[in-house]
């Protein structure tokens, strides 16, 4: 006969077990539905003495993997700092949960980062992961560990599937995956080294695409802290590869375009309680005084995990050009910044003042060793503010291209009769006498005048020497994203990705600073103060 007392305890035994699996089945809902919950849920496997920190990085960086699984992104890109979790949740958590949760053990993944001790750390946890009594629990029956290809290097299944860890540069020919994992394929402690940031994306232009199973299907996904704009972030970016962004920097900065994703995820900084986009850009790029958005300048991404001491410090630590880049996702290049971005004066009215004298100028690409240059002009015109009357230069156009000496000319053409422009300069090196000589058999001497300019000073002098003019707030540009691009560039020289654009500035400014049409601002007080000084005194027509 059974107690009371032992047919209580019996009772009491049998609801903790069906409330245990009635929690254990939400659990299981919960990680296949969501894998920031199946992140959650499987964290003591890969960091039992860290507990869990959520935050709405991690959320993002799940929510764009989700989607990729969804099918509905196939090439991503994901920036964001150090400590993001970012390694983690994409080289380990991810593929476990396609494996498990998401009933997919057949994908086969290659995982790559600029050292192979790094995706074999990751695949040692991904076999913790999959491991782990949990997992076994809930979705151990879908896949079986194939003993024969289950180490460090590579973890396989009994449904086809496996996980390669890699390298750039270690994967030549032979195997090829469904999802293309790329995990910091740059080395910060090698950021400075061309050659070996031209090695790595050469690598992952022409070699890397042809490890993908399908073209079409078959997934990339690039997350990396930035380093150099010469990075494999740096080059999507720059060759305009049909990437999904997702870019997180650390501070919020409220004047930097933030656009929503592919997916239609925005930085939840950028929007107030109610989800509603927040308003006060002003046209000028300056943030309106009182206005929310200025409220959120500054805001860190993941306050639950960093403070704005420990950063201060750490930035004194790393250097600004170190933390710009792989904090805020700005690579402004160490030694560049001769001219700062924030010296260039964005004209916001659509309307355009009117101009004066207006020159071009042209760098071209006909030079030994040079195939891969680009032939680039900008056309700059100088003006009066209108509120103050004082001489200022305003960019009013500009573009490059790889082209052939009379497709060159043809467009030089047209730009320079499109803005009236008074003279073509050329610099007087490579085939600059070659590019004059056609536009005068062309044309004559009258349509247009060019003029060739002696190289007599290196880059880095020549734009030196123009560093008063944009310190005096001379220099201004339309606000345009083309414009942007040669801000841009002449702000990252001289370890850019590129210099075409800084040689036609410092060419086009240098000679309008030589010849009058633009003064420095204490240049032009001075003239004007002359001005006065000898004025001749007008005598009254009669006495007063």
């Amino acid at each position: 006969m059974i107690s009371a007392a032992s047919a209580t305890r019996e009772e009491m035994l049998e609801v903790l077990r069906a409330a245990r699996a009635v929690e254990g089945r939400r659990e299981k809902e919960d990680a296949e539905r969501s894998l920031l919950s199946f992140v959650r849920l499987m964290w003591p496997a890969v960091e039992p003495e860290t507990p869990f920190v959520s935050g709405w990085v991690l959320e993002a960086i799940c929510e764009h993997l989700e989607a990729v699984t969804a099918g509905e992104i196939t090439r991503l890109l994901i920036n964001v700092p150090p400590g993001s979790t970012k390694s983690i949740v994409s080289d380990v958590m991810w593929p476990a949960w396609e494996w498990g949760p998401q009933n997919r053990p057949h994908l086969r993944y290659l995982c790559c980062a600029y050292a192979a001790h790094l995706t074999e750390r990751d695949n040692r946890r991904f076999k913790r992961v999959i491991e782990y009594p949990v997992f076994v629990r809930h979705w151990g029956d879908r896949f079986a560990p194939q003993p024969d290809m289950y180490s460090t290097t590579q973890v396989g299944n009994d449904k086809t599937g496996w996980k390669l860890a890699s390298s750039v540069g270690g994967v030549g020919t032979g195997e090829r995956a469904d999802r293309v994992i790329i995990d910091d394929p740059n080395n910060p402690q090698q950021a400075e080294s061309e050659l070996v940031m031209r090695d790595t994306t050469t690598w992952f232009r022409e070699v890397m695409p042809d490890r993908l199973n399908s073209l079409a299907k078959s997934v990339i996904v690039v997350i990396q802290q930035r380093t150099h704009d010469l990075d494999v972030s740096g080059t999507i970016l720059d060759l305009g590869l049909n990437y999904c962004h997702l870019s997180v920097p650390m501070r919020f900065d409220a004047k930097r375009r933030i656009m929503p994703t592919d997916i239609g995820w925005i930085d939840p900084r950028t929007m107030d309680e109610d989800g509603l986009i927040l308003d006060g850009l002003l046209p000028d790029g300056s943030i309106e005084e009182g206005s929310d958005l200025a409220g959120q300048d500054g805001v860190l991404a993941w306050s639950e995990r960093f403070s704005f001491a420990d950063l201060l410090e750490l930035e004194k630590a790393k250097g600004s050009y170190a933390f710009s880049a792989q904090y805020q996702m700005l690579p402004v290049p160490r030694g560049g910044g001769i001219i700062k971005d924030i010296w260039w004066q964005l004209w916001s009215d659509e309307m355009f003042p009117e101009y004066g004298t207006c020159v071009a100028s042209l760098d071209t690409a006909f030079k030994l060793g040079q195939q891969n240059d680009y032939s680039a002009l900008t056309v700059w015109a100088a003006f009066a503010h209108p509120d103050t009357g004082k001489p200022k230069l305003m960019l009013r156009d500009a573009w490059r291209g790889r082209v052939n000496l009379m497709d060159l000319v043809r467009q030089l053409i047209k730009t320079c009769r499109a803005h009236k422009v008074d003279v073509l300069l050329i610099e007087d090196a490579g085939r600059g006498g070659d590019v004059r000589d056609e536009i005068y058999r062309l044309l004559g001497q009258r349509d247009i005048r060019c003029q060739l300019i002696p190289s007599t000073r290196d880059k880095v002098a020549r734009l030196n020497d123009c560093q008063p003019i944009f310190e005096n707030e001379v220099v201004y540009a339309p606000d345009k994203d083309w414009a942007e691009g040669v801000i841009r560039e002449v702000s990252a020289f001289p370890f850019g990705r590129h210099d075409d654009w800084v040689d036609t500035v410092s060419l086009a400014l240098l000679y309008l600073r030589k010849t009058g049409v633009t003064l420095r601002r204490e240049e032009f007080d001075e003239a004007e103060t002359a001005k006065l000084m000898f004025k001749k005194v007008r005598r009254p027509v009669y006495d007063v």
